[in-house]
C-alpha cells in the first residue's frame, strides 16, 4: 500500500484522503490497490485484478491502462475523464467578512435541492450529504447565500451561490474554508473538474490547488445513479 500513498503523487491524493475518512481496502498488492466506502471504489495500478471493483457500480480508476482495458472488456458503461485539483497551499486563514459560515442542517436538505442544479440533487443524495457534516454554508442573519460542500468520495464541490449573492467573493470564501477545516481534520483537499470547465479550473489555480499531470477516470454502470444517488 505504501507505494500507492506516495504524498507527492498528486494522482493518489484522493485515495490518502478516501482512507482518511475511514475506507476500507478491499484489496492490497504490490502493484495494484482498492478502497472502498459509501458504495464507491478507489483503485490505483493494476486494480482490474479485483474482481470485486470490476462488478462495482461506481469506481474512480487513476491508472490509464487499467482504465483502457476495463473499458475494453465492456466492465463499465460510463467513462468519464476528469482533472484532478490539489490544494498544495499552506493552511488558510480563517475566512471573515460581511457574513458567517454554518454547517447546513436536515432543514436545508430542500434549499439543496432547489438549488443545486444536478441530477443527484434528490432528498435522499442531499440529506447524506448534510448528515456526512461537511456541507457548508455562507450566512447573512438568517439567509443562505451559497453553499459548498463534500460529495460522498471526498471531493470538494456542489459549489453554488445564489444569482443575488455573487461577485462578493464568496465562492471562494466558502472553498477556502472548506480546505481549512479539510485540513485541520487531517484531510487532503481536493477536487474534480470537467475539462470543458474552464471556470472552474481557474478557480482552483487561483485558490492555490495545483493539477495533477494527468486526468484521472469515474467509470459507472449504467445503473450506478439508480442503485445509489437517485433513489
Amino acid at each position: 500500500m505504501r507505494f500507492f500513498l506516495d504524498p507527492a503523487d498528486l494522482h493518489l491524493a484522493s485515495l490518502r484522503d478516501f482512507l482518511a475518512m475511514g475506507a476500507e481496502t478491499v484489496y492490497d498488492s504490490e502493484t495494484a490497490l482498492v478502497l472502498h466506502a459509501h458504495g464507491i471504489y478507489y483503485g490505483a495500478g493494476d486494480c482490474d485484478e479485483c474482481e470485486e471493483y470490476r462488478n462495482s457500480l461506481m469506481a474512480l480508476c487513476v491508472d490509464s491502462a487499467a482504465t483502457e482495458r476495463m473499458v475494453a472488456a465492456g466492465d463499465f458503461d460510463d467513462v468519464t475523464p476528469v482533472f484532478q485539483y490539489v490544494y498544495n497551499g499552506v493552511l488558510p486563514e480563517e475566512q471573515r467578512g460581511n457574513f458567517e459560515f454554518r454547517a447546513l442542517t436536515e432543514a436545508y436538505v430542500p434549499f439543496l435541492v432547489e438549488h443545486y442544479s444536478h441530477p443527484s440533487a434528490t432528498i435522499r443524495h442531499m440529506s447524506e450529504r448534510v448528515h456526512d457534516g461537511w456541507m457548508l454554508g455562507a450566512f447573512r442573519g438568517e439567509q443562505c447565500m451559497g453553499f459548498a460542500g463534500l460529495h460522498e468520495e471526498g471531493a470538494i464541490g456542489m459549489l453554488n451561490i445564489l444569482p443575488e449573492y455573487r461577485r462578493q467573493g464568496l465562492a471562494t470564501a466558502l472553498l477556502l474554508e472548506l480546505v481549512r477545516r479539510l485540513m485541520l481534520a487531517g484531510r487532503v483537499p481536493y477536487t474534480h473538474v470537467y475539462s470543458s470547465n474552464v471556470v472552474s479550473m481557474a478557480l482552483q489555480e487561483k485558490l492555490g490547488f495545483v493539477r495533477a499531470e494527468h486526468a484521472v477516470t469515474w467509470l459507472c454502470k449504467h445503473d450506478a445513479y439508480t442503485n445509489s444517488r437517485l433513489k
